[in-house]
């Protein structure tokens, strides 16, 4: 399966780039780096982001993109006004120098969405940028066989290149931008994207996270119920006949892999899941104290690097540390919400919170019934909704995969190459 993989993403590489111009490589270069980075690099991810920003303003300057179509085209001004109010609110709200730098770093791979808008109106770029994705989830693949076959595996959590949690997370979106290719009138599309589903699913059954788990497990059923209802009683044939294969072959690792998955809902003996209730309990109860007695850092937020001492106070004064962490079996974390809507209200302030909760439901509602991306791009936004109620999944580089898939919303034509 990852032979033949493999040998249609090589494919699709050699073919894009023999169509390129040169004046247009080192788009194209940039537009492969960021999205191979998305699966496979953080420093690439810092490093093309940065290079995307550059490309833009040199767009810009030239007069490729004139003032007037920026005026007019959200993809290319509303992450700038997006990242500037957070640099305003993070200065008028007072916090230390370190956290506006804290800021001005994470927050700026936001701006790599205008430079991307402008790059994939070319499809050569978007498919390009679809292909290097499917090359990562390969490598990623790659990586993890490699492991398996050094160490072995009994069952415990593995990742690829990047940690459980944002590996488990980014292989989530993976997951969820390819499931409506299937549905391609292509039929090299659907060769190419069964194979990236297939071992997507396999690496986040492996790697164990399970806000991806369970963003998929409610989106996906829904997604076939809504586009083919008898693709769902295929999925439910297909399941029973892999679990009970597993059952015959590997039982010991269908156990762990079923016991995982079950203790989604068990919040009453899951450490990780007492844990996690009751970090949101206590930010939540943070967030309440601020409007009350504090109400700038209500407004305006905390900052993320001052946020971990004011938060401790909190709870020294209201709980007993000693009986968090016994209770919780010590993975309550002391500096995270576990929780991205309370991360952002406690570390960034209630007006933040609303204008990027403004942005990305300016960017879900502009998704046109033309774009032929545009369930492929639904059911990421969607997953990321889900899983932020689990995870801090905002301004970090496994959140540039939604930056990607915002970049996409402004296609309006694949040259009916994906969909036709």
């Amino acid at each position: 399966m990852t032979l033949d993989f493999q040998h249609s993403a090589l494919q699709k590489f050699t073919s894009n780039v023999q169509k390129i111009k040169p004046a247009n490589l080192f788009d194209f270069f940039l537009v492969v780096l960021f999205s191979l980075s998305l699966i496979t690099s953080k420093a690439g991810l810092y490093i093309s982001s940065a290079l995307l920003l550059v490309r833009f303003i040199h767009l810009v300057l030239t007069g490729s993109i004139s003032w007037i179509k920026i005026k007019k085209t959200p993809h290319y001004y509303m992450p700038f006004l997006i990242y500037s109010s957070g640099v305003v609110l993070c200065i008028i709200s007072g916090n230390s120098i370190n956290d506006l730098t804290e800021y001005a770093r994470k927050g700026a791979m936001i701006l790599a969405i205008p430079a991307l808008s402008y790059l994939f109106q070319l499809s050569e770029n978007r498919i390009a940028a679809i292909s290097a994705i499917g090359f990562g989830v390969f490598l990623s693949t790659l990586n993890i066989s490699i492991k398996i076959v050094e160490s072995g595996w009994s069952g415990e959590r593995l990742s690829a290149f990047f940690d459980l949690g944002r590996s488990g997370e980014i292989l989530g979106y993976v997951i969820a931008f390819f499931i409506p290719f299937i549905y391609s009138k292509n039929k090299k599309i659907i060769y190419f994207s069964i194979p990236i589903i297939i071992a997507s699913t396999v690496m986040l059954l492996i790697n164990g996270a399970r806000a991806p788990l369970l963003a998929l497990l409610i989106l996906i059923p829904i997604y076939l119920v809504v586009k083919r209802r008898i693709n769902f009683f295929h999925l439910i044939l297909i399941s029973i006949i892999a679990i009970v294969g597993l059952n015959q072959t590997a039982p010991k690792i269908l156990n762990d892999i079923s016991n995982r998955i079950q203790s989604i809902s068990n919040i009453h003996t899951d450490p990780s899941n007492i844990a996690r209730l009751k970090m949101w309990e206590t930010s939540f109860g943070f967030f309440k104290e601020n409007l009350s007695s504090s109400p700038r850092d209500a407004i305006f937020g905390t900052g993320s690097y001052s946020f971990n001492e004011k938060y401790m106070e909190y709870l020294e004064s209201k709980y007993s540390i000693e009986s968090i962490s016994t209770t919780t079996r010590f993975q309550f974390s002391y500096n995270d919400s576990h929780n991205m809507y309370l991360g952002l209200l406690n570390k960034h302030g209630i007006i933040y919170f609303l204008i990027l909760a403004i942005g990305f439901l300016g960017a879900f509602l502009s998704i046109q019934s033309s774009n032929p991306l545009r369930d492929n791009i639904s059911l990421v936004l969607f997953s990321f909704l889900i899983i932020g109620f689990f995870y801090t999944s905002y301004m970090d580089f496994q959140t540039s995969f939604i930056y990607f898939a915002i970049a996409l919303i402004s296609s309006r034509s694949f040259e009916e190459k994906i969909h036709d």
